[in-house]
């Protein structure tokens, strides 16, 4: 009997034995996080970890230069912190004046409970926090912390959407490729984004590295809880180790396009829960940001979810335009 294995060799980097990555100088990360304040809030004084994360991470430099995609591009920073507010996440939102720009850049910072983490992975069409946890990442604030929230995020969209395609059998590389399609499952504009992340920046490797690199430590930790095996030595010669999903939980879908609409509303709804709740972030710039979004869904007006609309084609040859600050 053949056994159908999910693989995706193009998100591995040029050597495929190799999951190893290294994180960018934190100096600047940790200047900017130190400058907006948000240390000495209450949330900044409980928090697990803190984290770069999104475009602005995809695009820093190995000696941590700050490479922004546009001139009016924010910053974003996750926080994890045992003390948040009556629904246990929200935002702070910083206009700060960097060195040489004329005008200030603005700093998002979301921060959520561990509470508010594990109650949406415990609900089927939740994802909002779980997909930051997933993106291109650099550690600001205790690096143990991050990996473990990453991973335990890897594993619960692995498991989704495994469950979702009826998958049994997968590599890293395809639990990578599953990490990908449930962020686009839940928010189909994202994809843009994601080929600035795995594509056109001149640091993808890295990313793809890190993306490939925890979901392998996700598959190894479901092995670890008795929820996979690892069936490598079962297959001749294999390129990845490869893994056998034995346990989905109580995680089940019977209506494809019900359970989509479910998961991209509650994306939104949450989304902009926190951001009314933030105050701050009903700002024109916060606005014109959700217009952006709402274009790139134009863009993809099938609202493909597959990974090929990002990684089918060669690396993209053209420049992106980038605004540095040290």
């Amino acid at each position: 009997m053949r056994q159908e294995v999910l693989n995706y060799n193009p998100i591995l980097p040029s050597n495929r034995n190799s999951f190893k990555f290294q994180q960018p100088d934190p100096h600047s990360m940790l200047d900017l996080y130190q400058i907006t304040g948000f240390p000495s809030t209450q949330q900044g004084k409980n928090a697990h970890t803190a984290v770069l994360r999104g475009s602005t991470a995809a695009l820093m430099s190995p000696e941590g230069r700050m490479n922004f995609r546009t001139r009016k591009s924010d910053v974003d920073i996750y926080a994890i912190t045992e003390h948040a507010n009556q629904i246990g996440a929200g935002y702070f939102i910083y206009q700060i004046h960097l060195p040489d720009q004329s005008r200030p850049r603005e700093i998002d910072i979301l921060f959520f409970t561990p509470q508010r983490l594990r109650d949406e992975q415990r609900t089927r069409y939740r994802t909002f926090l779980t997909t930051k946890l997933v993106q291109p990442g650099w550690t600001i604030l205790n690096e143990e912390q991050h990996t473990r929230y990453k991973v335990q995020s890897c594993e619960e969209l692995i498991q989704r959407g495994a469950t979702r395609r009826s998958l049994k059998y997968l590599t890293p590389s395809g639990a990578a490729r599953l990490l990908l399609e449930e962020d686009l499952y839940a928010e189909p504009w994202r994809w843009s984004s994601m080929k600035t992340y795995f594509v056109d920046s001149p640091y993808s490797d890295r990313q793809r590295a890190q993306l490939v690199n925890f979901a392998n430590l996700a598959l190894k930790t479901l092995v670890e809880e008795g929820r996979a095996k690892d069936v490598t030595q079962s297959y001749r010669d294999p390129q990845e180790s490869i893994y056998e999903i034995t346990d989905y939980g109580s995680r089940f879908y019977n209506h494809p396009k019900i359970d989509r609409v479910r998961t991209v509303w509650n994306f939104v709804y949450d989304q902009l829960a926190l951001l009314a709740f933030s105050r701050q972030g009903l700002s024109p710039d916060n606005f014109i940001r959700v217009l952006m979004k709402f274009q790139s869904v134009l863009t993809n007006p099938v609202m493909n979810y597959s990974a090929d609309i990002i990684l089918s084609h060669p690396k993209s040859r053209r420049r992106i335009p980038t605004y540095s600050h040290l």
